[in-house]
């Protein structure tokens, strides 16, 4: 029960960042076709946070907040990178940054928390799948 909690939590935790993450780099997108596909992706982000939200009660718990510090920390790193460059290409290249750190953490948590129950296991490799689709819809604006 234990690693059931601690995985959901360790995904939803990175999907709300990622979620969030896109929401604070839309307003910086160029273009309608990064704004398109960075709109699809926080889509993506949302549903996955909700089936999360769901399996954790499942399971009698709560999803874990973020710290504070963490989530002002990347809303400021954000924007003094787009401060710097606005393009197409450098938000696509944060966000292919983004995209692999959730599948390293995605897969970490899958190692390290053997003992989880399929549906949380499977919620994982779904996520993994739907980070590798976000880095190849990123590809076309680089």
């Amino acid at each position: 029960m234990e690693d059931n909690i601690a995985l959901l939590n360790q995904l939803y935790k990175n999907v709300k960042m990622g979620e969030e993450t896109i929401s604070a780099l839309i307003p910086s997108a160029q273009s309608e076709a990064m704004r398109g596909a960075l709109e699809k992706q926080r889509s993506g982000y949302s549903k996955f946070s909700q089936k999360l939200r769901q399996e954790l009660q499942n399971h009698q718990a709560e999803p874990k907040k973020f710290n504070a510090m963490t989530k002002m920390s990347a809303e400021i790193g954000i924007k003094m990178n787009t401060m710097i460059d606005k393009t197409d290409s450098h938000v696509a290249d944060m966000m292919v940054q983004g995209s692999t750190m959730g599948i390293t953490e995605a897969t970490k948590g899958l190692h390290n928390h053997k003992n989880a129950c399929q549906p949380a296991r499977q919620l994982a490799k779904e996520i993994v799948a739907f980070e590798q689709q976000n880095i190849e819809a990123m590809k076309q604006f680089l």
